[in-house]
């Protein structure tokens, strides 16, 4: 997920849009499940977690601007019991999963815990960038 995170002496910013301190913001209109808080002039990213449904996948609906499908309204909601749902993947309780290369989950009481690590900014140019694992670093040349 390629935000661009900024860190300023008042705040943080991201795409462009200022947050204050402990101020909660959506990340991207394109996904309403991540969202970013500003804590120490920081941002930290997450995704929100969503309940395992009693209907099938098939069945489920979800709206653009909801994070989290629904059942038809003639299902009750009746979360599952020990067991998360992230990304289409149900996960049992107490199981650690990692989405991307750079977020580190685990299903704890139903909810999905993840962290995500923060890429520092490189003082080298694109051209001289190599990925190691989740955060690009600077070529050494030889």
């Amino acid at each position: 997920m390629g935000l661009p995170l900024f860190d300023s002496l008042s705040g943080c910013k991201i795409n462009g849009q200022t947050v204050a301190e402990g101020q909660e913001v959506d990340a991207s209109i394109d996904d309403r499940c991540l969202v970013c808080q500003c804590r120490g002039n920081q941002l930290t990213c997450s995704k929100k977690t969503c309940p395992v449904l009693p209907c099938p996948m098939t069945k489920q609906i979800k709206r653009p601007d909801e994070c989290c499908p629904r059942c038809p309204q003639n299902h009750s909601f009746l979360p599952v019991p020990g067991k998360c749902l992230f990304n289409k993947s149900v996960y049992p309780e107490k199981t650690e999963f990692m989405p991307d290369r750079c977020t580190n989950c685990t299903c704890l009481n139903g909810t999905s815990v993840c962290q995500r690590h923060t890429c520092p900014i490189l003082e080298c140019a694109p051209e001289f960038q190599e990925l190691d694992g989740c955060c690009p670093r600077c070529a050494v040349a030889e």
